[in-house]
């Protein structure tokens, strides 16, 4: 308990002596050289709860001496903590953001108009005393901001607003500082200049434009005859951040070539103190630790402006609802059409017999014999012909039995009325099936698509893991190095991971190690390797926090002896965090099983990569297989996806054959009873998972690797050497299946993957 409490305490005090030292030094920055608003505004942001900044905002106005009666200031500065103690009892009023303005206002003027009323009104004064006290209100929203962003400390970057708190607190800090001088050499010139130079690195054209500008204003306020200084820093400010790209050295020398340049239009002694004063400030900053350097810029990068984000979240989550909601609904339209097809029964031969009635006996003298006195006779014979026309497709006289054979005397008429009846029949069979296929292929489709967009409006809607400040400054620094950006997205998850996720026009643009720098400061994390997915003529660019393994990979296969081309397709690729392994195999050997195999990979990790879910993943793809081809089109899907974060395992099976893995030196069977998929359309994964270690081993296989028996590649994989490598280790496993196939040849696919620890993860 000692420690709990003893962390908040020691963490305020630095705190509380950086606004002490601002109450110290704010009181000097003055307006038109007799207004000193700024301390007012500074005190009602401390209110009464923070003493010691109250008392040191009372000391500077006593020894600020270009003050226009400082004792009125130390009146409104004790008024001002009075009346915050009294709202302090009141909790819910005290925390509204509009009260430090509405004190430091009301008690700025009221102390103002006061003194004025002993002399005598006058509009002047009193118009200048309401400017003064609307700047010392405007300035306590700047200090109650950066004041929140001091307590609220870890943040990657600062918000917009954050940043605008942030420098005109400075330009405050650097009005007072102007005013202290030492032989003409004023510290608080040499602040504004490298300030100016940390933003121009940061913000570039804008932000070193913005900071010339602000910076050099509030000198020019402070201190009169400051304006060919003010223009320097400005103008400065835009060279600086025009050559940010090229280094602080350049940077810096272009900068002190801008400013110094205006600067010689001075013709007092002052221009070569000013120069100094640069000069001095382009050190400072090009001799600035990197380690600093890296934290300013990260405060300070801008971000590219997102309007109406939170509102377009929500629509589009809307909207993705909606749209999922549709297809489901169209999917249970077309089942329930479906249904109502199914009560009418599919062509039979019992029609085309009745049939026979009307089209050939109607002319006939015996009809009435035929069919009234032994009718159920004829019926019969007649349904006696349907195994022989399914089996050769027509008939002819000879070939009647029963009734008809002994007594029928137009068989030849009969015979061919049925043989063209019969054909009839088949197309409108076939037709009927085909029917009946389209339609559970259709709602297959529909239901598959209702629940990708149902996974999507679900990530959509939480927006804990998006952070949108970020990705607005993952923008500006990829349109800076000439990435062109569609979109960009930062996104952390339940283990505080970040991941940055840009998809960009693939423009051929190599990712540059200055670029990946540039990245990791903005986001104040260290990233691994940029993973790369083509779309089309985009590119998805993901970065992720190095993780806490690697996976060394090795694929081999063994195409079937009798086929040109391997039945079986593998896959594996690096995703965010992690390494996604894909293995299916097709149904037989050859171009068709090829065909299916490759299917049914290439869709799955697409889709993985996308992020969506696992099981709409696998609906999705069982639907395409269903849709493929009218004759029976099954492949196997083994699925292994592996978090080199966490070591974190989870296998995803739809019929594969059985996983090994490796452990401490034992093998063990990763296996579940599933369905191929393409055959039914109900179809789920059975998932399992597992936590690996250093060192293990997971092998994936297909069929066609099993020819010798689970054993046999069991104790492969045991007795393998740990020296050796995951492509011989796959090449191993193949060769001693083809040896052992015998006379039933197959594809013959095996995936090895080993995680481990690198040298650098174990070191830190």
């Amino acid at each position: 308990m000692k420690s709990t409490v003893a962390r908040p305490v020691e963490s305020a005090v630095p705190a509380t002596l950086l606004w002490c030292a601002l109450g110290l030094l704010v009181p000097r920055a003055t307006l038109f050289g007799e207004l000193t608003p700024f301390g007012v505004g500074l005190a009602a942001c401390a209110g009464a709860a923070n003493l010691p900044t109250l008392l040191c905002l009372a000391v500077g106005y006593l020894l600020a001496q270009p003050s226009f009666l400082p004792l009125r200031y130390v009146v409104t500065v004790a008024m001002v903590g009075g009346i915050r103690w009294v709202l302090g009892a009141l909790p819910e009023l005290g925390r509204r953001p509009f009260i430090p303005p509405l004190v430091a206002f009301g008690a700025c003027a009221g102390t103002g108009l006061v003194m004025l009323s002993g002399s005598g009104i006058d509009g002047y004064r009193a118009l200048l005393i309401l400017a003064e006290s609307a700047v010392a209100a405007g300035s306590s929203l700047f200090f109650e901001s950066a004041m929140g962003l001091l307590r609220a400390r870890g943040r990657a970057a600062l918000t917009a607003g954050g940043q605008a708190a942030v420098i005109l607190t400075g330009a405050v800090a650097v009005m007072a500082a102007s005013t202290l001088e030492v032989g003409g050499f004023a510290p608080g010139r040499v602040a504004a200049a490298f300030l100016v130079l940390v933003l121009a690195r940061s913000g570039r054209e804008a932000g070193g434009s913005m900071a010339g500008c602000i910076l050099g204003g509030a000198m020019a306020l402070a201190v009169p005859g400051q304006t060919p200084l003010a223009v320097a820093l400005a103008f400065g400010g835009l060279v600086a951040g025009l050559f940010s790209r090229f280094g602080r050295l350049a940077q810096a020398g272009l900068f002190l070539l801008a400013a110094g340049v205006v600067t010689l239009g001075e013709v007092d002694d002052t221009m070569l103190i000013h120069i100094y004063e640069i000069f001095t400030a382009g050190a400072l900053f090009v001799l600035l630790p990197r380690e600093w350097d890296r934290r300013l810029c990260r405060l300070f990068i801008r971000s590219r402006d997102l309007p109406a984000v939170e509102g377009l979240r929500r629509m589009t989550t809307l909207q993705l609802r909606v749209a999922s909601g549709a297809m489901e609904e169209v999917a249970r339209s077309v089942d329930t059409v479906s249904r109502r097809l199914a009560r009418h029964a599919p062509p039979d031969t019992h029609a085309l017999y009745r049939g026979c009635y009307t089209a050939v006996c109607s002319a006939c003298p015996l009809r009435t014999v035929c069919w009234e006195q032994h009718g159920r006779e004829l019926q019969q014979s007649l349904e006696a012909l349907t195994p022989l026309l399914q089996e050769e497709g027509s008939v002819t006289p000879d070939r009647l039995v029963g009734y008809p054979a002994a007594h029928c005397r137009q068989r030849e008429r009969l015979t061919e009325y049925i043989n063209r009846g019969y054909e009839q029949h088949v197309a409108r069979e076939s037709a009927w099936h085909r029917l009946q296929e389209i339609q559970q292929a259709v709602e297959d489709q529909f239901s598959a698509t209702g629940a990708l967009l149902r996974g999507l409006a679900a990530r959509l809607e939480d927006p804990s893991q998006v952070d949108i400040e970020l990705s607005g400054r993952v923008l500006s620094v990829c349109e800076d190095f000439g990435l062109p950006v569609v979109d960009a997205l930062c996104t952390r998850d339940g283990g505080n991971r970040l991941t940055v996720d840009i998809l960009a026009r693939d423009i051929g643009l190599p990712l540059s190690s200055r670029w990946q720098r540039q990245m990791e400061t903005v986001c104040g994390r260290r990233f691994g390797p940029p993973a790369t997915a083509g779309w089309g003529e985009q590119i998805r660019i993901t970065l992720a926090e190095p993780p806490r393994y690697r996976v060394e990979s090795g694929l081999s296969q063994l195409r079937c002896a009798s086929e040109k081309l391997c039945g079986d397709t593998a896959q594996v690729d690096a995703l965010g965090g992690g390494v996604l392994a894909v293995l299916s195999d097709g149904m037989g050997s050859g171009g068709r099983a090829a065909v299916d195999s490759a299917m049914a990979v290439g869709i799955t990790a697409r889709l993985w990569q996308a992020g969506f879910d696992p099981a709409a993943i696998l609906q999705t793809v069982n639907a395409a297989l269903l849709v493929k081809d009218r004759e029976e089109s099954l492949a196997t899907l083994d699925v292994a996806a592996i978090d080199t974060h966490t070591g974190r395992l989870d296998s995803y099976k739809a019929g594969a054959a059985v996983t090994l893995l490796r452990s401490g030196g034992r093998v063990s069977r990763l296996d579940r009873s599933s369905l191929p998929i393409g055959i039914l359309p109900d179809i789920r994964f059975e998932h399992s998972h597992d936590l690996l270690g250093d060192g293990d081993v997971l092998l994936l296989l297909s069929d066609g690797a099993l020819a010798g028996g689970v054993a046999a590649i069991e104790e492969l994989l045991r007795d393998f050497p740990d020296e050796g490598t995951m492509q011989d280790l796959a090449q191993a496993v193949t060769a001693a299946a083809r040896a052992a196939e015998g006379d039933h040849p197959d594809d013959i696919t095996a995936i090895a993957l080993r995680l481990y620890r690198p040298a650098e993860a174990e070191s830190s």
